[in-house]
């Protein structure tokens, strides 16, 4: 879980104190760097920080229903251009699920919150977005990588049998960039 953690940013939204602290600390022990976990009681300040500082990953905890502040956060970064690829993991009540899915979030979690599924959660919100780009001479070895790849479930592979046949598939995908290269 460390190296997908690396360099990522996340943005931790809960009003309650006590338990952005306590999801703030799960993600430092999954390996996320102290001074890139950043927390916010609001989803209004959330939408601030969002602008100042490039985010990888946001945790949103609904603590209300209709017409929360924190679902019209939700609902404003994903119709955002230059936000609507960021992953959510969204923890709230049961009620709220199919809300935040037709939203677009995959990884939900019922509170209340179990360590586990959250540290799961976390992991499939990123490897959802990240894009690996697979670089070698031998088609049999990026057969073989992209296999392993698929099978950890990354979604995003790219290949090239060269650093310009890489570049060009990056192009092609519309990648603005590349987490891990091969």
């Amino acid at each position: 879980m460390r190296y997908l953690c690396d360099n990522k940013k996340v943005l931790v939204v809960c009003k309650p104190d006590a338990e952005r602290i306590d999801l703030q600390n799960q993600l430092q022990e999954m390996g996320f760097k102290n001074a890139n976990v950043k927390g916010t009681p609001t989803g209004e300040n959330a939408w601030d920080l969002l602008h100042q500082e490039g985010f990888n990953l946001i945790v949103l905890v609904l603590e209300e229903v209709d017409g929360a502040p924190d679902l019209e956060l939700l609902t404003s970064v994903k119709e955002d251009n230059w936000l609507k690829k960021i992953p959510f993991v969204v923890i709230g009540p049961e009620k709220c699920k199919a809300q935040v899915q037709t939203a677009g979030v995959s990884q939900f979690i019922c509170k209340p919150l179990d360590k586990e599924d959250f540290k799961k959660a976390v992991q499939r919100a990123i490897i959802e977005v990240l894009c690996i780009l697979v670089v070698d001479d031998s088609e049999f070895f990026r057969e073989v990588l992209k296999e392993i790849l698929s099978e950890l479930k990354f979604k995003k592979i790219l290949e090239g049998s060269d650093g310009l046949e890489g570049l060009e598939a990056i192009k092609t995908a519309g990648e603005n960039g590349v987490d891990i290269d091969l």
